[in-house]
């Protein structure tokens, strides 16, 4: 039982850390485009859901509260990822150089 709680808190920390940094993303968006209003609430939002999830994992156990952080860090590993992107930064044209 001990080892699936860990994968579970596990993966609950990747699944968490993903929506977290997706919502940064969006929220982000929302302070250039002028949404503050908006952006302070989802910024609230993705702050206690976070901070709700690590608070449920410290409950469980030291154990289960690293696992769920180094899901965190997973995720925004591959948040930050090239990849992970919707669109590209920069797109080179042909015969600029870039």
């Amino acid at each position: 039982m001990s080892t699936l709680l860990d994968a579970g808190c596990f993966a609950l920390g990747i699944t968490a850390g993903l929506l977290h940094f997706r919502l940064l993303h969006w929220n982000t968006h929302l302070f250039i485009t002028g949404g503050a209003l908006r952006a302070f609430g989802v910024q609230a939002l993705r702050l206690a859901g976070l901070a709700g999830v690590l608070l449920a994992a410290a409950w469980l156990g030291a154990l289960p509260l690293v696992l769920t952080a180094l899901g965190v860090m997973i995720a925004r590993f591959i948040a930050v990822s090239p990849r992970w992107e919707s669109r590209p930064r920069c797109v080179a044209r042909e015969g600029t150089g870039l």
